[in-house]
């Protein structure tokens, strides 16, 4: 998988629907997800697709911390939902991995934003929002990029790993 470097120099990675592999999976269990994630400075862009399962929450659950302890730091999610068809999960099972997720310890401040346009990319975004349970997450729903982005980066000044000490992941 080609990895790029954004201005920052922290790389890039592309995660794509036929052909991602699940970080950690042995080869039996690898399975494709419905996104493609890009890191772009302090922020992991998700664009899902398709039609989101609950075994695609368990691999994004798996993948931000990953992602967060290579990096270096919590980052800032943008979440666009622009190619999805829906979603063949039970809230009830969203819930459970809710609860699992409750336990990652995310150490300041981090937001995360939902570009959601139409009646099932909204429906999904309320579901993530609805059951976050995450400490120091705060999610909003935006219907547009621009918005969103404008959202996370009127962030308060002082409230990362780089101005609180001992915050650093």
């Amino acid at each position: 998988m080609p990895e790029q470097a954004s201005a920052s120099g922290i790389p890039t990675a592309d995660r794509h629907r036929n052909s991602p592999l699940v970080a950690g999976a042995e080869p039996a269990s690898i399975t494709a997800v419905p996104y493609t994630y890009t890191i772009e400075d302090r922020i992991v862009h998700l664009a899902w697709s398709g039609v989101v399962a609950k075994e695609d929450l368990q691999a994004i659950g798996r993948e931000m911390p990953r992602l967060a302890a290579e990096l270096g730091f919590a980052p800032d999610v943008l979440h666009t939902f622009d190619a999805v068809a829906g979603y063949s999960f039970q809230p009830i099972a969203a819930y459970a991995l809710s609860l699992l997720r409750k336990r990652v310890v995310i150490p300041y401040p981090v937001r995360s934003a939902a570009v959601a346009r139409t009646p099932e990319s909204l429906a999904l975004a309320r579901i993530f929002i609805a059951l976050n349970r995450t400490r120091n997450l705060t999610m909003e729903v935006f219907d547009s990029e621009e918005k969103a982005r404008r959202w996370i980066a009127a962030k308060p000044v002082g409230t990362d790993e780089r101005t609180i000490p001992g915050a650093s992941s």
